[in-house]
């Protein structure tokens, strides 16, 4: 059973996660910390209403101390920026979602989607009547160095 973390001030996710994960609360970040060295958790669930103060430095330690999968809980109109906790690997789940659906991507059953395949020759030799050749180049560039990044992201 998946043993997860749980920071909210109301039982929303608890209610989900209790019957499929070991459930351990917390009250506040230091709990949480102290929790996360004595349970040793798979997963860090954080509901953004637990405490905004702070929010995107703890999952910055979380994610460097510990190493843990973190997922942040998000209100459908948040005022956080969720490019920030995205570019330090939090995993942003925005509500609503069914139980089902949060279960899946806790347990990492989601289905893992697959990159939009292009070629990035077709692309140039479509746009080729419309650029310079310098500029050419530089996109011709551009399109090699994202394919890089593509497929090392998805190989």
């Amino acid at each position: 059973m998946i043993r997860a973390l749980v920071l909210e001030k109301s039982p929303f996710i608890s209610d989900f996660l209790q019957d499929t994960f070991s459930l351990i609360a917390c009250s506040n970040y230091d709990d949480a910390k102290r929790k996360i060295e004595r349970f040793k958790p798979d997963i860090v669930v954080i509901d953004e209403n637990f405490d905004k103060a702070g929010l995107l430095d703890f999952c910055l330690e979380l994610k460097n101390l510990f190493g843990l999968p973190v997922f942040l809980i998000a209100n459908f109109y948040s005022t956080l920026d969720m490019t920030l906790f995205q570019n330090i690997g939090v995993d942003v789940i925005v509500k609503p979602f069914t139980k089902d659906e949060l279960l899946e991507k806790l347990s990492g059953k989601e289905e893992k989607k697959e990159p939009v395949s292009f070629v990035p020759a077709e692309i140039m030799e479509s746009l080729k009547p419309y650029i310079q050749d310098e500029i050419r180049k530089e996109v011709k560039t551009l399109f090699k160095k994202l394919t890089e990044v593509v497929e090392s992201k998805y190989a």
